[in-house]
């Protein structure tokens, strides 16, 4: 599934619940509510489509920006720079380091 995705189909689902209820108090019948379920079918891949088209533009960019960095870097300094930037970011999308060292104390249940 491509990333972002998930925001799209309950989207679809909203559509074509909707369409479903409205084809039911519409008139003409199951050919006017088929012909509504096929629209909201195709808004919501039309939605899709642009959300991904978005979302790699702004992926491509990014790494078209991270190429650029590391076309700049000539000097050994600069590369351990770059290391340590790229170390502490991915430490912080893990989580981060722990705040404080504290020893886990462990519990002792007494056996009867």
């Amino acid at each position: 599934m491509p990333i972002g995705s998930r925001r799209v189909v309950p989207g679809a689902l909203v559509l074509a619940a909707s369409a479903a209820s409205l084809s039911a108090q519409a008139p003409g019948g199951p050919a006017a509510a088929a012909r509504a379920q096929e629209k909201a079918a195709a808004q919501s891949a039309t939605a899709q489509a642009t959300l991904i088209a978005n979302l790699n533009a702004i992926g491509f960019a990014q790494l078209d920006a991270r190429v650029a960095k590391i076309a700049a870097i000539t000097t050994r300094a600069e590369a351990e720079r770059r290391q340590r930037e790229v170390r502490e970011a991915v430490v912080d999308l893990v989580g981060g380091r722990q705040s404080r060292r504290s020893r886990r104390h462990a519990r002792r249940i007494p056996m009867r």
